[in-house]
């Protein structure tokens, strides 16, 4: 009988071997698994935030061109009412000089003569008759 429960206890130790080593097997396994799904997990993280970096990146340098034809855009109409500017000062200076002018007795004698057609005592007017006003 000895040898009978010597090949029961070899038997009985063998399937907790096999069942250890299943146990190991499974926990390794499973190991692997936890392991492959975090490195899954990282993978895509790493992905997402490649993707935010270059939708942000792509943003950014949408607003860069927009806000550099916003600049041009304004540059040009700076440059466009800087022009409507001086004109209109260049008008201002000369109504200034005229104003200066109409206070000159020339001025207003050319003045009377022109728009009121008035004479000096003692001075003879020519008309040109085949003139048309």
């Amino acid at each position: 009988m000895n040898r009978k429960e010597n090949g029961q206890e070899k038997e009985l130790k063998e399937q907790k071997v096999i069942s250890l080593a299943k146990m190991y097997d499974t926990s390794q396994t499973k190991e692997r698994s936890v392991k492959e799904n975090k490195k899954e997990t990282a993978d895509y993280i790493i992905i997402a935030l490649v993707v935010f970096f270059i939708l942000v990146i792509g943003y950014m340098a949408v607003q860069y061109v927009e806000q550099g034809m916003t600049l041009k855009r304004l540059e040009m109409q700076k440059n466009q009412l800087q022009g409507q500017i001086d004109e209109k000062n260049k008008e201002i200076e000369g109504l200034r000089q005229e104003i200066e002018n109409s206070k000159t007795p020339e001025y207003m004698e050319k003045q009377a003569r022109e728009q009121l057609k008035m004479v000096k005592p003692n001075e003879r007017v020519y008309i040109d008759l085949e003139r048309k006003n």
